[in-house]
């Protein structure tokens, strides 16, 4: 993996239901006046603002920007900045980002701050269905074409690090040594509550043979944290 260089922006790709809620904290207290946020507005229906190259280009300041780098919304990593060299992330056991955002979904349904695109939404799906049918494909968040032929190269000369959910301090103080940065603990943030419903073995099944990519990154990202 690479070496950070604190006098080029940093990339932290926050893949969805995969602790970056959390690591925004983490990283705000890292970077401070040099931590920005890039988050897509569902309420308002506004993308997020770029983040000037006068500030990119300062040496004084290091540079972490942090967000959901969403191609599909026009507000990817390379949409934004072309130049972007150098990056982190957290992923996650994919079912489990799966059942995680299914939580999500619903919790926030039945609180009526469900919101996409400008309007309230309700969820009503039944847990099977969304397994099978809805494609949260955490790699849409990654600025990569991976193929199982590719990933640990583009992995390995892109990314300083990729901690993942199930080893999340560990992972932090690999990402905090790395950074040159102090370790600080605290408590995980936006955890969903669970449901009472779980998936079939069908449902996991036909799931883990339509994600058989993401889940060789994830287990090839669970190596990189087991040492």
């Amino acid at each position: 993996m690479i070496e950070y260089n604190k006098s080029l922006p940093l990339f932290s790709l926050h893949v969805y239901k995969c602790g970056g809620t959390s690591f925004n904290r983490l990283l705000k207290l890292w970077f401070h006046f040099g931590f920005f946020k890039h988050y897509y507005d569902n309420v308002n229906v506004k993308a997020p603002n770029r983040v000037s190259d006068w500030i990119l280009n300062q040496k004084l300041l290091p540079i972490c920007i942090h967000g959901h780098f969403n191609p599909l919304k026009n507000i990817g990593v390379h949409d934004f900045y072309p130049n972007a060299q150098q990056y982190i992330t957290f992923l996650r056991n994919p079912l489990e980002a799966h059942i995680s955002a299914y939580n999500y979904l619903r919790e926030t349904s039945d609180k009526g701050t469900f919101y996409w695109e400008g309007q309230k939404r309700t969820f009503n799906m039944e847990i099977d269905e969304f397994i099978e049918t809805k494609n949260l494909n955490y790699l849409i968040w990654l600025p990569f074409n991976f193929t199982e032929l590719n990933f640990k190269e583009i992995i390995d000369s892109n990314f300083i690090h990729i901690g993942i959910t199930e080893e999340y301090e560990k992972s932090v103080k690999i990402i905090a040594k790395k950074l040159n940065r102090p370790y600080i603990k605290f408590k995980r943030l936006n955890v969903s509550n669970k449901v009472n419903q779980k998936p079939s073995e069908s449902s996991i099944r036909i799931f883990n043979e339509k994600y058989s990519l993401e889940n060789k990154i994830f287990n090839y990202a669970r190596l990189l944290n087991c040492n």
